[in-house]
Parts: C-alpha cells; structure tokens; sequence
C-alpha cells in the first residue's frame, strides 16, 4: 500500500511513472502469471517489462503476453488500486508448481515507488516473501508405448512352459516392428521403492473359434514379482506385481502364444494401478488402462525368404526369377506356383524354381548359335555360286525375276501400267492405313482374363479406380482356373482379381513388391468414347477370418464406380463379416456408390460428390461420410455419437430406442419461382383463370403426389372471402390456384402451404445426436455425416430390438418418421422420367423392356428385384436368352431405364419383417404408377 501514490499522479510535471507502483516478483521453483482470466480485464495499464534485468532504473518495456504469463520473474508497474483489484477480484495473480514436485517454493515480491513519496526523490521499497508448501499429488501411472502401432503375429506360433517356437516373432511387441518393449512409468512410484505396481493383461477367450494366449517366461522373472494367471468363460488375465523396475523387466519378455487355427482380430487389454503410492492428495482412480491392437494372420511360409537359394531349400516354394522387374519373388508351390503366374526373367530368360541359368543349357546354345552361323555361310555360299554360273551376277537374277514379277502382274490384272500415278496410290494407301489403325485403337477390343495378385504380405493397398466394380467376395464365390482357391483352408491371404477391358489406351498398373502396394485401372481413350463398350471388374477374395489391410480406393473416372462387400449379392451370402480391426477403408471420388454388410472397422472415410453410402450392422469406432449429392444410409447396434448436416431440407432420419437430438436448424418460407412468375402475369397472373380451371389443377396436382391440398374451412373464412380462399378478396384467386404452382416449382424442395408459400428447414453447422440401441455395448462410437442434397438416415438397434418380429417399431424413436403413404419422388426425377419414359409427348417409351430404379432410404435393392414396364406379356413368359435363339435376335426386347430418388423416402429405412417389406412394395409400385400417369406439368 502507498497513500501518497495518487497525490503524486496530480503534480505539475509528473512523468509517466507518476501514481505507479513497480512490482518485481520471482519464484523459487514455480512459475507466475499476472494476466486477468477472460473476460476480465484490467481497469487500468499495466506496463510490463523484461525481467532480465533487476534494477529499477534500468527497466526496458516488454510485450505483454511474453513477459506476464509462465514465468519465472516477472515486472510490472501500474495504479495501486488497479493492482489490488487485479490481484483479489480478478485473479490475475497465479501461480503454478513445477511438474512432478512437491514441498517448499516462495515467491519473493519487491515493490518501489519509483521516488514520489520523497521529497528528496528517493527510490522507497519494500520487500517480502510469501512461503508455500505444495502437496504431494498421486499421479496415475502410464505405460510407454506407441499404441496406434498394430501388433503382427502369425498363426501357429505357439510356446512351452519354457520357449517359444520363434521368441523374435512371438514377442510383444514382435521384434521385426522395431519397436520398444512396453515399459510402465510412474514419477511417484520411485519416491518410495517399496511402491508395489499392478499389471493386469487381459484377453478375450473365445473357445470355439480359438484365440491366442498371453506367455510370460518363467525363467525371466524379475526379483520380487509375482505373476499369477486367471480365467473366466470370457477373459484369461495375467496378473504381475512387484516394484516398477522389475515389473518392467518382466514386461519385456512377455509373449503371445498363437493358435493353431485362429487368424483374425482380437485386443489386448493392459490395466496398470499403482495402488495409492506416495501422495498427500489421490486422484479418484489409480490406475490407467489402455488398448493393444492385434492381428493374427496366416503363417508365413513362402513370402519370408528373401533369396532364390532359401527358397527354393524348402520344399513347399519356389522361385520367381522375373517377379518384380526381375528381381525375383519367393511363391507357395514347388512345381509351379499355386496362386500366382511367375513370368521369365526379362533378361536372362529363367523360369520358375532357375536360380541361375543351367550350364548345360547355355553350352548348347553356344553350340546351336556357332552351327548356325557355319550352316547359313555355306548354303550362303552355294547359292552364290550357283548364280554367279546360271546367270554371271546376283544383279543380274535380280533384273530378271523383276521382269518376270512385272509381266505376270499385268497378265492377270494385278499391276498397273508403267503410266499409273504410283505417288497418288502410295498416299491413298496410307490413309487408308491411318483409318484402319484409328479404328482398331478405338472401337476394335476384347476382353482378357482376369489377373490374379495374391497379397501374403501387405500392409495398405491403393487401388486407382475408373468406372470400375468393385466386390469382396469368399473363396467359394471364386470362379476361375485356379481351383486351389475353392479348397477349404487353402488359401490364406488375401487375392486380388481384376478384369479390364483389352485394349491399347485401357492400362492395368500394379506395383505389389513392396508390403505397400498400389493396383491402378488407366483408361485413356478418347472422351467421346471412353466408355464406349468398356468393363472393369475387380474381385477382393478374402479368405475367413482374414483382417484387411488398410485400403484406399479412389474413383478417379467421371462414372459411377461401385464397391460392394458383406453378404450383399447372392453368391456372397456365406461371407464372414468383413474385417479390417484396426485398419482404415477410405472411399473418396467423384461418383461412388458403396454398399456393405456386417463391416467391422476402427476408421471409415466415404468422400464422394455423388453415389450413395449403404452400410448395414456397421461396426465402426469413427466413421466420416461426407458428400455433395449422396445418400448416407447406416444402421448399427452400437450406441453412436452423431454429427449431421443436410442442406437442403434437413432429411434426416434418425432411428434409436433412446433418441436425443440437438439441431441447429430453423425453418423459413419464401414464394417459389412458379408463384411469382405466375403472379406477374396479366390481367392479373394467376388471378385471372377461371375458378374450374384451377380447382382441376388442383386436383390434378393432389393425385399426382398423393396427398390432399391444405384448404381454409369455412371457419376460418376471412370477412368478404366469399370464395373461401382465405385472401378476404372473394375472387377466387387462393389457395386453388398458388398451391399447385407451388408444388410443380422446381426451387421448391419442401413443403408448400396454402398461400403459395414454400416452407423449408434451413440448417447452419452441425446438428448433434446421441443414439442408444439399448442392450450390452462395448463401446460408443462417433460419425459425422454431412450431405448437401442427399439423405442422410442412422439406424442404431441392438440385436434384441431387431429380431425381425416387428418389435423394434414399438422401442424405436424416430426423428420423422415417413410410412408408406408419405413417400414421394423428387420433383427434379419425376421430369426426368416424364421426358424419358414419354419421348416427345409419347404414352409409352420406344423400348419394350423398361427399367424403373428407385434409389434412397428404405428403396429396393437390385438384389431383391426391379420394377419393369414392359410392352408385352411375352418378355415374361419367354425369357430373351430364348428369344434370341429362336428369332436370331428379331424378337428380342429393346431396354431402357430410368433412375428416381425417393424424396421424401422411407424412415426409418430398414424394416424387420416380411410383411413390412410386402407393404412397401406396393406402395413403391404405387408411386411408380402414379408418377407415370400423372407426371407433373401434365394439365399446364
């Protein structure tokens, strides 16, 4: 405190300083901040300066953030009661103890005047210290690992009581990641060394299938552990505890002990407590868990020898001289290799199982070569002899075989007289040449076979995708030469098949020596043709209980590419679930639609401007599905925490037993295109129609989609509406007549009301959803899902509330539920389908066997059916494979197709019986035939 500080501030010529108190403060051992907590702020300056230097003479300004916040010693100068108030009511003063330590600090605090108490100018001080004692604080323990990295291991790999078939492979973690062993650290454990640590390993048992088994070797115990073993039905536990250094010593010779039989994905879990060491303040827990990612696959046979002499040591493998650009490859089979082609060398021409190219070999060659050339001067020799007798020279026999080749030409018409215009005809044969060969690159091909990569070791996959399918099939789904693929248990990694069209600009490019592989489909033709007859067809066999690789797959071509895994098709229906554990799959391009079944994945990303994204029993712990125009329809049996956004109208459904939903949305009208050009018109615009003409419109429009026109009761009638329209004018010009226009406004996607007002939810940011299935969850995961134009629809059921008997309907909330008499077809695609299905006004197309696809939520799949107009009854009872027999192709029906969205569409999307399914059939065939018959615009 300075009672003369404020006098000093209102004396002629007092400086800067004048009225300010100079604070130095220091910390022994912590660190200080003045800065008010936001949104406080200091009432008056505060001047802070570099604290490098100490004396008060002598002080330099300084920044504030640089010199007020984390430091040790920091100085600052400002009004008394400005630095009272910041140091009791707007707590600016703080401070905070070094990391990890506890007992004594001081803060030493020295305030000056800067000489305005004095009449002699002197510089007045004070000086004190303000002692704290800091409390001991039990930290939780931690272990040291990199745990994003995914432990590796092979089938089969088992230990003994005393070692392990392979300890640098069956260690964790394995020895070929090169990565450090798991080591626990506890800052206040080593205070005391009597602290004893608690490590608790834990993994799933699954008797059925077999799983692996964690393995400490006995003979590496550290001093002092103890380690006992544990198991339920469920967990098998291995339990150390001892001080730190030896369990960390124990830690590092821990194993997993493989099955015989069980490949796939499974988690190790780690809990480490250190059970209350030192400190005077504990926490509400002690102890830290953490998750280790495991994959199990295949044992490595073949694909672990790096050199054509190891390899070809074991009797299951041999030795691909020319794989990889030559550089040669070890495959599975002794003979020829079992899911591979091995091609010869490029330069030396050696062909499987040749390390090095045979001597007996090379001294025939040298032989036959060295016989050739003897051969070919002496019947070179004969022949010139025998010339240089008949005819005296070679040019001689030349001139006359000419003379002859001329006069038997021109005998039979073939050669032109000595007059013909040869320049005129070389350049014609040219052109010709030239459109010969323009016509082969462009329209002449054929389809090759598939080729066959088989993948034993890879860790991600790039595949480059144009236009391409894309499917992941079982081995028994498999149709090729190769029948070892079809033989249970046979194949045990992964095999990729791609089919592409045979053509010179139509490029399949795979570079698959390295554990990171990339597969690309290059389609360089001419945009005009590009996809003019073109196929791309790529096959994922994927043996069970295989975990996949990360994969990217990128849609680079203007066309749809479609990517369909699970039990989607009929000849994938026996599919495992399809697995990638802790490994990513990231869909991004321009147009992709993707459908899966039973997927079980750590990370999924879907990017696309167009398509759609189907995911059914998504198991995923996050998930990023963002898009322009897609659909992103899910449903899962976990408890998911959502993040949405649709632009559009907000079409979103949300599906879950237990359903709390936050949407930072809001809803406005406006008068659609229709109505205001309509209004504007003369005489009045929509005013001057007849009264009949436009209840017939409405009419019209009201069948056309199914629903019934709001229309004002007599109740509500305005004074003078006497036409009941609702405007108070009587002139019949209401609700009959803006209605309409503004259902068939194409700027209009939501709904209309009576007054011509088109009322839309517009959404800003993100929307959030917490979604509870109900039953035993694992854990919770989190997606985002974000689309411009497209649906977005979640489903979260547990298995119990989906059985299939209907009774999820009775435990499921829903956002906005759609039933069979809402849906609808986007106005955009009932025109598309008028003009398509009604060429130039027509009452039917000009193909005889039309296609009519429903896409959205809740629409039915191609796998389950499609709906056909047809011209004729006989398509359905003589099928065309027989029609083109019988007819040469006359009969055959020409196809065509449309494709509509359903907006709205079905909510929520999946159904759980039978019969619901039957009813959506008709009402999905229903719209079809109502849509056609009443397509919009028809009364205009």
């Amino acid at each position: 405190d300075d009672v003369d500080s404020d006098e000093e501030a209102s004396l002629p010529g007092a400086g800067p300083m004048a009225g300010m108190l100079t604070v130095f403060m220091s910390a022994d051992r912590g660190r200080l901040w003045f800065s008010p907590i936001p949104p406080s702020t200091f009432s008056s300056p505060v001047a802070f300066f570099d604290p490098s230097t100490s004396s008060p003479s002598s002080l330099q300004p300084c920044p504030t953030s640089e010199c007020s916040e984390n430091k040790q010693f920091i100085v600052f100068a400002s009004k008394r009661d400005n630095l009272l108030e910041a140091v009791t009511s707007s707590r600016a003063l703080r401070y905070r103890p070094p990391l990890n330590y506890y007992g004594p600090d001081a803060i030493n605090i020295s305030v000056y005047d800067n000489g305005f108490s004095s009449k002699l100018a002197v510089n007045n001080s004070v000086h004190g210290s303000l002692s704290i004692n800091i409390s001991s604080f039990n930290d939780n323990p931690e272990v040291i690992f990199d745990f994003d990295q995914v432990l590796t291991f092979q089938k089969g790999l088992g230990c003994s009581l005393s070692e392990c078939l392979l300890p640098g492979d069956s260690k964790v973690p394995p020895v070929h990641l090169s990565t450090p062993a798991l080591q626990i650290a506890d800052v206040d454990a080593r205070d005391d060394p009597s602290n004893s640590m608690t490590v608790y390993m834990r993994i799933s048992r699954n008797d059925q299938l077999g799983n692996g088994r964690l393995f400490v070797n006995q003979s590496n115990f550290g001093n002092g552990v103890a380690v006992a073993f544990s198991q339920t039905s469920d967990i098998e536990e291995t339990k150390l505890q001892g001080p730190i250094d030896a369990v960390n010593q124990v830690l590092d010779n821990v194993f997993y002990n493989a099955h015989d039989s069980f490949t796939g994905y499974e988690r190790i879990f780690l809990e480490v407590d250190d059970n209350g060491a030192d400190g005077q303040v504990q926490p509400a827990s002690t102890f830290s868990r953490y998750e280790l990612d495991v994959i199990v696959g295949a044992r490595r046979l073949c694909d672990q020898y790096l050199t054509c002499e190891t390899c070809t040591a074991d009797p299951n493998c041999g030795w691909c001289p020319g794989h990889c650009e030559g550089q040669g490859q070890c495959m599975e089979g002794s003979i020829s290799p079992t899911f591979e082609t091995c091609q010869a060398h490029p330069f030396d021409g050696r062909i499987y199982n040749q390390c090095v190219l045979p001597l007996p070999n090379a001294i025939i060659a040298v032989a036959g070569s060295a016989g050739a050339v003897l051969l070919g001067g002496f019947i070179c020799y004969k022949v010139w002899m025998w010339l240089f007798r008949r005819h005296g020279s070679v040019s001689a026999y030349a001139k006359k075989k000419q003379f002859d080749a001329k006069r038997t030409g021109r005998r039979f018409n073939l050669l032109p007289p000595d007059t013909a215009q040869y320049g005129q005809f070389l350049s014609l044969l040219v052109l010709v040449a030239a459109v010969i060969a323009l016509w082969q690159t462009t329209f002449v091909f054929k389809f090759s076979e598939y080729e066959e990569i088989y993948m034993p070791l890879v860790t991600n996959l790039t595949l480059n995708i144009d236009n391409c399918r894309v499917r992941f099939l079982p081995p028994d789904a498999y149709v090729g030469p190769n029948k070892a693929v079809t033989e249970p248990g046979k194949l045990n990694a992964l095999l990729l098949r791609v089919l592409v069209m045979n053509h010179p600009l139509v490029e399949l490019k795979a570079q698959v020596c390295d554990p990171a592989k990339t597969v690309s489909v290059i389609n360089d033709r001419l945009e005009s043709v590009k996809y003019n007859n073109y196929e791309c067809e790529i096959e994922f066999i994927v043996p069970s209980r295989l975990v996949m690789p990360d994969l990217v797959i990128n849609a680079i071509g203007s066309k749809v590419s479609i990517v369909r895994g699970g039990p989607v098709d009929s000849d994938s229906l026996s599919m495992d679930p399809l697995v990638f554990g802790p490994n990513a799959l990231t869909l991004t391009g321009t147009a992709i639609e993707a459908k899966f079944d039973s997927l079980q994945i750590k990370d999924l990303v879907y990017s696309a401007d167009t398509g759609s994204f189907v995911a059914s029993n998504l198991d995923v712990l996050r998930a990023n599905l963002t898009s322009e125009d897609a659909s992103l329809i899910v449903s899962t049996t976990s408890p998911t925490q959502l993040q949405y956004r649709q632009d559009s109208n907000n079409l979103v459904c949300l599906t879950a037993p237990k359903l709390e939903v936050s949407e930072n949305c809001e809803t406005v009208g406006f008068f659609p295109d229709a109505v205001i050009n309509g209004a504007s018109g003369s005489d009045g615009g929509i005013g001057s129609q007849s009264q009949e003409s436009e209840d017939v419109k409405a009419n019209n429009v009201a069948a056309m989609f199914g629903r019934h026109l709001l229309q004002s009761s007599d109740d509500d009638q305005g004074e003078g509406d006497e036409d009941g329209d609702g405007d108070g004018d009587g002139d019949g010009d209401g609700a009959a007549c803006v209605t309409p226009l503004c259902l068939c406004s194409t700027n209009c996607t939501g709904t209309c009301v009576t007054n011509g007002t088109c009322i839309v939810t517009v959404c800003s940011g993100l929307s959030s959803a917490s979604l509870e299935p109900g039953g035993l969850a694992f854990r919770t995961q989190t997606m985002l899902m974000t689309s411009k134009t497209g649906e977005i629809s979640l489903t979260s059921l547990s298995s119990d509330s989906s059985s299939g008997d209907g009774s999820n309907a009775s435990v499921a909330q829903t956002n906005k539920p759609v039933g069979n008499d809402d849906i609808g077809i986007a106005l955009s695609d009932a025109l598309a389908l008028d003009e398509a299905f009604h060429p130039g006004g027509e009452s039917r197309p000009k193909e005889q066997w039309w296609y009519l696809f429903l896409t959205g939520p809740g629409a039915v799949e191609a796998t389950e059916g499609n709906f056909v107009w047809l011209s004729s009854v006989r398509y359905l009872v003589l099928p065309p494979s027989l029609l083109d027999v019988i007819s040469l192709s006359l009969l055959t029906p020409t196809e065509g197709s449309s494709r509509s969205a359903l907006q709205p569409s079905f909510c929520p999307p999946f159904v759980s019986s039978e019969q619901e399914f039957n009813a959506r059939l008709v009402a999905m065939h229903r719209l079809l035939l109502n849509t056609l018959e009443n397509p919009p615009g028809a009364d205009e």
